[in-house]
C-alpha cells in the first residue's frame, strides 16, 4: 500500500465526464492512493489551456507527491502540463511524481484527422485539435518517469467506421500513443472506453506508479 500523502490526479479525455472516471478512481484508492479528478473542458477549451487550470489545482494540492493519469486527450493534456510547470521557477513547481498515459494519442490521431475533414463532423472534436489530436502535441516528460498503456480490442460505435488493419482500441492506434523517452509500455486486451471501467488497466497503472514499471 502506498503513504497516505500519494495522490493521482486523473485527467479524462473527450466525452469523458468526470463520473465515467470514478470506477477508475475507486480502484485506485483500493491500491491505497487518494485521488481526484480534473474536469477536461476539452469542447471550449484548447489543450493548452485546460493544462494551465490543471497546472493551477496541482499546485494547490496536498501531499509531498501527485501522480498523473490521463485518457486519450487527457494525456495530452498532461504533457501541457509537464511542460509548463519545467519552466516554472523551482519553488513553483508542483511535486509531480510518475505518469501513466492512457490511450492517448500523442503523435497525433487518424480518427481525428478523419473527422477534422469533414465540415459535419469537426465540431464533435471541441477544442481539441490544436496542440492536441491532430498533430504539435509536446512529448518532451521533463525527466518524469512515464507508462504508456494502449488497448488492442475494438468495440463501440466508432469501431464499425474506423477500422484500420493495424493494432487499435476502436479509437486511438498503437503506433500513435508511442512516446519517446517512455520508461515502460503495454497493450492490453482492452477498448478506448472499457479499458477505463477495467481491473486490469486500474491494477498495471498502480504498479506502475508504484515501481515505475508495468510489474507482475
Amino acid at each position: 500500500m502506498q503513504g497516505s500523502d500519494e495522490h493521482i490526479m486523473l485527467v479524462p479525455g473527450m466525452y469523458s465526464p468526470r463520473l465515467i472516471m470514478q470506477p477508475l478512481a475507486a480502484r485506485l484508492r483500493r491500491e491505497g492512493f487518494k485521488t481526484r479528478i480534473f474536469n477536461n473542458r476539452f469542447l471550449t477549451r484548447s489543450p493548452k489551456v485546460n493544462s494551465e487550470r490543471l497546472l493551477s489545482e496541482l499546485q494547490s494540492m496536498p501531499g509531498s507527491v501527485v501522480h498523473l493519469l490521463g485518457h486519450s486527450l487527457g494525456g495530452i493534456v498532461i504533457l501541457h502540463a509537464l511542460d509548463a510547470n519545467a519552466k516554472l521557477p523551482t519553488s513553483e513547481q508542483f511535486a509531480v511524481g510518475r505518469v501513466v498515459l492512457l490511450a492517448s494519442p500523442v503523435r497525433g490521431s487518424d480518427l481525428a484527422r478523419r473527422l477534422h475533414a469533414r465540415r459535419w463532423t469537426r465540431p464533435l472534436l471541441g477544442k481539441s485539435a490544436e496542440g492536441g489530436v491532430l498533430e504539435n502535441a509536446p512529448t518532451e516528460l521533463n525527466g518524469r518517469e512515464t507508462g504508456v498503456i494502449s488497448g488492442s480490442s475494438r468495440a463501440g460505435l466508432s469501431a464499425l467506421i474506423f477500422r484500420p488493419a493495424q493494432v487499435n482500441d476502436g479509437v486511438v492506434n498503437q503506433s500513435e500513443t508511442e512516446l519517446d523517452g517512455a520508461a515502460d509500455s503495454l497493450c492490453l486486451p482492452q477498448s478506448h472506453a472499457l479499458m477505463l471501467f477495467s481491473s486490469l488497466t486500474a491494477h498495471k497503472a498502480a504498479q506502475f506508479l508504484m515501481h515505475g514499471r508495468f510489474v507482475d
